[in-house]
C-alpha cells in the first residue's frame, strides 16, 4: 500500500501524464479539500 498526498502525488505515473494546467487545478482543490490518495498494489505471483 502506498499513499499519497498533495506534496507527493505527482510520483503517480498516470498524473505524470496530465498537463500542467490539470495537475494546477489538482493542487488547487487539493488545498480546500482533504487529499489523501491511496493505492493498493496487489503483486501476483
Amino acid at each position: 500500500m502506498k499513499v499519497f498526498f498533495l506534496h507527493n502525488f505527482t510520483e503517480i505515473p498516470q498524473i505524470k501524464k496530465l498537463s500542467d494546467e490539470q495537475r494546477f487545478q489538482i493542487k488547487v482543490v487539493g488545498t480546500v479539500l482533504p487529499f489523501k490518495i491511496i493505492i493498493f498494489i496487489r503483486n501476483k505471483n
